[in-house]
């Protein structure tokens, strides 16, 4: 039987879960340009990815004990959602995708000018 509490706790990250992935999908409409589209998503879907294991892990702890496995899944996330969307975004800048116009710096730029001259 699983305890009040974490009954709470688990509704209250699968709240916060879900309200993470939606402004994450409000990230991707509202935003100018496929970098900052990314990165929206990026950052809320890993935070909504945690919120919902972290769920998982309170609710069926209740009834094996402590698992462990699950926990296993964050790292995992946070390893390969950054990795990805750093080499999605560095292909799109080098295929040529534009900034929005509301764009103040392009540190990408300064960093491959870098690479070009040591190449």
């Amino acid at each position: 039987m699983v305890s009040l509490a974490a009954q709470i706790l688990t509704g209250l990250c699968l709240l916060l879960g879900t309200a993470a992935a939606v402004l994450g999908t409000l990230g991707l409409v509202r935003m100018p340009d496929v970098y900052n589209r990314m990165h929206a998503a990026t950052m809320t879907i890993t935070f909504a990815t945690v919120l919902i294991v972290l769920a998982g892990t309170i609710y069926f702890s209740a009834f094996h004990g402590l698992t462990l496995k699950l926990l296993l899944v964050i790292p995992f996330v946070f390893w390969t959602s950054s990795a990805g969307s750093f080499v999605i975004a560095r292909g799109a800048h080098r295929t040529g995708v534009r900034l929005a116009p509301v764009t103040i710096r392009d540190d990408l730029q300064e960093d491959m000018g870098i690479e070009q001259e040591q190449e």
